[in-house]
C-alpha cells in the first residue's frame, strides 16, 4: 500500500475529476464567447446631402469710386462690422460739405422769409399792406420752407453716400477671394468686390423621397413641423469618417420636385473646426431623436430549432444554458433580441457543435466583438 501512495506521488497525485459532461480526465472544451450589448437600434436612413451656408452675402460697391484699400485676408475669417473695402472718400466728403452749406443757405433764406411774411401780415391787418403782397410773403415763406426740406434730403443722401465708401461685414463667415485690386474703379454695376458664407453653423440639404416623407406623416399622425422636431441627423464625410458634431432638421420643403419624386430637407449643424465647406458632399444619416435601446445578438450566435430561435449562455459557473429568445430584425450582423435577453450576458459564437447545455466550458472573449454594426475583425482572446 505504501508504496503505491508513493506511485501516486511520483506520477503527480491522484487523476483530476472530469467536469460534468466531459471525458474522463479531458479539461473542458473551449468556445468564444462575446458579451451581449444594448444598443441605439432605431432605423436609420442615409441620403447624399449637399452642404450649403446658411447666409451667403455679396459685398457689392454702392457708388462710383475708387478702391483704396482691402483690410482682410482672402479665404480667412471675417468678424460681423468688421471694415472689409475701403473706397476713395474725398469726393464724397465734398459733397457732404456741400450739402451742409446748401442746407444753411436755405435756412437763412427761410428765416428772412419769415420775417418778411410775419411784418407784411401785421401791416396786412392795420390796413398798411395790401393782401396781394401778404399772399407773395406766404409763397416766399413756404418755398424757402420747402428748400430747408430738400436741403436736408440732399445732405442725408451726401452722408449716405459718403457711409458707402466704407464697406463692412454684414455677416460672420469665411470671405472668398476679392474681384478687384487696390486702385481700380468699382460701380454699382460691378460684380460683387467678394462673397461671404457664414461657416457656423452650416446646413446640409438632402432629398427625402415623398412617398418616406407620406409614410411617416402618416404614421405619426403629425405634420412636416412637428416631425423634424422629432429626428436628429448625424454625417458621413467624404473620407468615410463620422463627423463629430449631430445636426436638427431645420425646415422640410413645401413642394415635391416633380422631376425626381423627392421632397429637400435641410439640417443644421455646428460647425467650430469649419470641416465642412460650402458645396461639398456627405452622407445624411437620419434617425428618431428619442432612443430605442435594445440588446444586439451576434447572428452566429442564433440557433433554432423546433421551439424557435435560441442562443447558449455561459453563465458565471462557466456552465452552458440554453435560453429561448424571439429575435427582430437584422443590423449588419446583429439580431435584434426582442425578448430572452437583457444585456450582459456572454454568448457562445464559436464551438455551438462541441458543448450541451449543463456542461462546463472554457470561455475564451473575442477582443473585438462584431456587436455593433460599425466594429472590425475580431480576434479571440483568452477569458479569465
Amino acid at each position: 500500500m505504501r508504496w503505491a501512495v508513493v506511485l501516486l506521488i511520483a506520477l503527480g497525485g491522484p487523476p483530476a475529476v472530469a467536469a460534468p459532461g466531459a471525458p474522463p480526465g479531458q479539461p473542458p472544451p473551449a468556445v468564444v464567447v462575446t458579451k451581449v450589448p444594448v444598443e441605439n437600434v432605431a432605423p436609420e436612413h442615409s441620403f447624399i446631402g449637399h452642404v450649403q451656408a446658411i447666409k451667403t452675402v455679396q459685398l457689392m460697391a454702392r457708388v462710383t469710386a475708387f478702391l483704396q484699400a482691402e483690410n482682410f485676408t482672402e479665404g480667412g475669417l471675417v468678424k460681423k462690422n468688421q471694415v472689409l473695402f475701403q473706397l476713395e472718400k474725398a469726393p464724397f466728403e465734398a459733397a457732404v460739405h456741400a450739402a451742409q452749406a446748401q442746407l444753411q443757405k436755405a435756412q437763412a433764406n427761410y428765416a428772412q422769409a419769415q420775417v418778411a411774411f410775419a411784418r407784411a401780415e401785421k401791416l396786412n391787418t392795420q390796413g398798411f399792406e395790401a393782401q396781394s403782397n401778404l399772399d407773395q410773403a406766404r409763397a416766399t415763406r413756404d418755398a424757402d420752407a420747402a428748400d430747408v426740406e430738400a436741403a436736408k434730403a440732399n445732405l442725408a443722401t451726401a452722408a449716405i453716400n459718403l457711409s458707402y465708401t466704407t464697406i463692412t461685414a454684414p455677416i460672420a463667415g469665411r470671405i472668398g477671394a476679392s474681384t478687384y485690386d487696390v486702385g481700380a474703379l468699382v460701380t454699382p454695376g460691378s460684380k460683387p468686390l467678394a462673397t461671404i458664407n457664414q461657416m457656423d453653423p452650416i446646413r446640409v440639404a438632402f432629398a427625402v423621397p415623398d412617398r418616406d416623407l407620406l409614410s411617416v406623416q402618416q404614421n405619426a399622425k403629425q405634420g412636416a413641423r412637428q416631425i423634424a422636431q422629432q429626428l436628429t441627423v448625424s454625417l458621413q464625410l467624404a473620407n468615410n469618417t463620422a463627423y463629430g458634431h449631430q445636426g436638427k432638421i431645420s425646415f422640410i420643403d413645401n413642394a415635391v420636385d416633380p422631376t425626381t419624386g423627392t421632397v429637400t430637407v435641410w439640417a443644421d449643424f455646428p460647425n467650430p473646426q469649419g470641416l465642412l465647406v460650402p458645396g461639398a458632399f456627405a452622407t445624411a444619416e437620419v434617425r428618431r431623436a428619442t432612443p430605442e435601446e435594445k440588446p444586439l445578438l451576434p447572428v452566429a450566435a442564433a440557433q433554432t430549432d423546433q421551439k424557435g430561435s435560441y442562443v447558449l449562455v455561459v453563465g458565471p459557473d462557466n456552465k452552458v444554458k440554453q435560453q429561448q429568445v424571439k429575435l427582430g430584425r437584422q443590423v449588419a450582423q446583429n439580431f435584434i433580441v426582442e425578448q430572452g435577453l437583457s444585456g450582459g450576458e456572454q454568448v457562445i459564437v464559436q464551438g455551438v457543435q462541441k458543448v450541451h447545455p449543463g456542461e462546463v466550458v472554457k470561455p475564451v472573449m473575442q477582443s473585438a466583438s462584431p456587436q455593433s454594426p460599425s466594429a472590425g475583425n475580431t480576434v479571440a482572446q483568452q477569458g479569465d
